[in-house]
């Protein structure tokens, strides 16, 4: 199953799945990388608890199974951009409502810890993933 193709003005949720922002001080690229895309015509959505830090990751599992099941629910978004790896991805996955994503297929990057979660998704609902760059990669000059 693949996601609709991304447009010029479309939406780009970005979800904290795994490291939070404050491990490294990483807030400046993500102000960069949020200015980045708005510069290319998406307007970005960020999750509710993009900025949480729950011991080094972005937040609980429950709130950050939250933040993705709500990318997928709203009609708004078409593709999820994940904020960056770590080591808490698979802390999660368990959470989500495969169903409701079946029903919902979106585009969904990221890569390094996201990895457990793009073939959870293909796995138990056959939607293609893709492992590519994740949010934070877009605050580089060379992006």
């Amino acid at each position: 199953m693949l996601a609709n193709k991304l447009n010029v003005g479309d939406t780009i949720g970005v979800v904290g799945v795994s490291n939070s922002i404050e491990l490294e001080n990483k807030k400046e690229d993500f102000y960069k990388a949020e200015k980045f895309f708005v510069n290319k015509g998406f307007k970005v959505k960020r999750g509710k608890y993009i900025f949480e830090d729950f011991y080094g990751s972005a937040g609980t599992r429950h709130q950050r199974a939250e933040d993705m099941m709500e990318m997928f629910d709203d009609a708004e978004v078409k593709a999820i951009v994940c904020l960056r790896g770590g080591q808490t991805c698979n802390t999660f996955i368990d959470l989500l409502d495969y169903e409701v994503i079946k029903q919902n297929p979106k585009i969904i990057t990221g890569y390094s810890d996201i990895t457990v979660l793009l073939q959870a998704i293909y796995h138990k609902t056959g939607l293609v993933t893709f492992h590519g760059s994740n949010f934070l990669d877009f605050s580089e000059e060379n992006a």
